[in-house]
């Protein structure tokens, strides 16, 4: 199992744009939960150990894991504990990411 988190609000809302077929489907109630854990607790990307081709300027999926930072979190880790949970909230994207004015 995995749980996906984003640095940023921004790229959370953005994210499951490229994953919708639909995209009325954004325009549902979102709920935030923050998190926050010391940046020692990252895997840090190393371009040096990138796969061949990561900088291609085709859309490849190498090229996928750079600029903003998701963060995949493994809920059976034992460093989970170490990360902090906030207090949720509910979020509703813009509706112009779908192209409505």
């Amino acid at each position: 199992p995995m749980v996906y988190a984003a640095g940023t609000l921004s790229l959370a809302t953005l994210e499951p744009l490229v994953h919708l077929k639909n995209l009325e489907t954004i325009f549902h109630r979102y709920l935030v939960i923050p998190v926050e854990f010391e940046e020692r607790l990252v895997d840090p990307m190393v371009p040096k150990k990138l796969p061949k081709g990561w900088n291609s300027p085709e859309p490849i999926s190498e090229t996928q894991i750079l600029g903003e930072s998701n963060y995949p979190i493994n809920p059976q880790h034992p460093d989970l504990k170490k990360i902090s949970i906030g207090k949720p909230f509910g979020f509703d994207p813009d509706s112009r990411l779908g192209g409505n004015r």
